[in-house]
């Protein structure tokens, strides 16, 4: 009675040894040959002989005595397969192989004076960013007087800036005082303390998008993205299921990225675990809150929804998401079909090039990434949730403050805070001369009014 599974297993084993022989013969150079549209000549694995394989009519069919017997795909048949199933790639994938890569020249003369000045520009425009903050906290009626909040916050954004422990930090912090930036020196501890008061992260999102606000007139176009930052926190989970020795917990900064000179107007920062998809409807309201005109927004498929295209339509932007390959040309944006979907999705059948020609201009994101990361490390050195979430922030205002140093030597950009900015630098022909030309004004001050944090 047990002759039935042993034929079936017999059956089984035979079917394995001509798929590895077919994979054998696929991965050979030269053993396959097209010689029409659907016939192809497979080279035998022993002797000089040449099989032909035909596809016709929806059966394949072999010349091999093999399958001349059997009538069953033989390994000359599954070799065609696989290697016709290996070769077999999307649209994208073939127009991206064929994307020249991109450059990106550089005026190295702005950019060098730049970096040499940064260091002794970043304190006074920092200064100039936390002058207007105010001390949510109620007021002391007894006991020692708090410090200002504006003077440990910019301690706190100028640690995460030079990238120093807490007790070397202090030193710049009594250069700062020195120089009138801040009113007073707090203790080495004090920037840690603050970053962990809930409070201080609306009014570290209101810092960002005030820095943000003197290149509105500059950034239409926009790329969307995220990315993880490690602390120095280790979870039990998986030290208790692995017996691993340590595992970090990670955040992720979820930002929106000027294309044209890799400016930060919004984040939001979540734990490691957040979905990216959710947090663009936010992303966007947050842009248009802040000032600035979106003509154009990137994101890669995992932003890939109905509401996210109705969310930059509706703003009078074009949202360039990638479509996945099971996509079709209907998307719902709260139980309703969108036409921002349609619309989208027939300009990419009808013109993918075109298409994939506009959302590669979201590579500005991971550079922006990369940038940062670099310069500012992508390590959180706070334990405190709270903490950890605020100092990426804090993060992301150092990196806007730079990209303003740069702008200012480049393109003229003034800086808050400096009556006069140092202005564009003699243009040669490496600079890109992008910002300039697209420049319809310029301008003159930093607004004081932004918008408040909704979250």
């Amino acid at each position: 009675m047990w002759a039935q599974p042993k034929r079936e297993e017999n059956g089984m084993s035979e079917l394995h040894d001509r798929v590895a022989r077919g994979q054998a013969i696929a991965h050979l150079p030269g053993a396959i040959e097209k010689v029409t549209g659907s016939v192809y000549a497979v080279r035998a694995q022993s002797g000089p002989g040449v099989y032909l394989v035909n596809h016709d009519g929806g059966r394949w069919k072999c010349t091999c005595p093999d399958f001349t017997t059997h009538s069953l795909p033989c390994k000359h048949i599954l070799s065609v397969r696989l290697r016709n199933a290996g070769t077999r790639k999307p649209a994208s994938e073939v127009l991206e192989a064929r994307r020249p890569r991109p450059t990106y020249p550089q005026n190295w003369h702005a950019y060098n004076k730049a970096q040499n000045a940064e260091l002794e520009l970043f304190g006074q425009v920092l200064a100039r960013l936390v002058e207007d903050v105010e001390d949510p906290r109620p007021v002391r009626r007894t006991g020692r007087p708090r410090l200002p909040l504006r003077d440990v916050l910019f301690c706190a954004v100028e640690k995460v800036y030079y990238r120093q422990p807490l007790r070397v930090a202090h030193g710049l912090y009594e250069r700062s005082h020195a120089e009138e930036r801040i009113t007073c020196t707090p203790s080495h501890n004090m920037p840690s303390l603050i970053l962990r008061q809930p409070e201080v992260g609306p009014i570290l999102h209101d810092l960002i998008a005030k820095s943000a606000l003197g290149l509105a007139s500059v950034e239409d176009c926009f790329a969307v993205d995220s990315s993880g930052f490690r602390t120095t926190s280790f979870g039990d989970y998986c030290r208790e299921r692995y017996g691993a020795s340590s595992h970090n917990v990670w955040i992720k900064g979820h930002i929106v990225v000027g294309a044209k000179t890799q400016i930060i107007p919004k984040v939001i920062v979540t734990d490691g675990h957040a979905g990216d998809c959710p947090q663009f409807p936010g992303l966007i309201d947050g842009l248009v809150a802040g000032g600035f005109v979106m003509k154009e927004v990137y994101a890669d498929k995992g932003y890939l929804s109905g509401e996210n295209f109705a969310a930059v339509g509706e703003a009078g932007g074009t949202a360039y998401i990638m479509f996945k390959e099971n996509s079709r040309g209907r998307g719902k944006h709260r139980g309703n079909r969108t036409p921002f979907w349609k619309q989208m999705w027939h300009r990419f059948k009808s013109d993918p090039s075109a298409y994939l020609e506009r959302y590669y201009q979201r590579e500005i994101v991971e550079a922006t990434f990369a940038a940062m990361k670099k310069r500012l490390g992508e390590t959180i050195s706070s334990r405190n949730p709270i903490a950890q979430f605020n100092e990426l922030l804090c993060k992301v205002l150092a990196h806007n403050i730079q990209v303003l140093i740069h702008e200012s030597f480049e393109n003229g950009i003034p800086l808050p805070g400096i009556s006069e900015g140092p202005g564009p630098a003699s243009t040669s022909s490496g600079s890109h001369g992008s910002i300039a030309q697209s420049r319809t004004t310029r301008p003159t001050e930093l607004s004081p009014e932004y918008p408040a944090e909704d979250n």
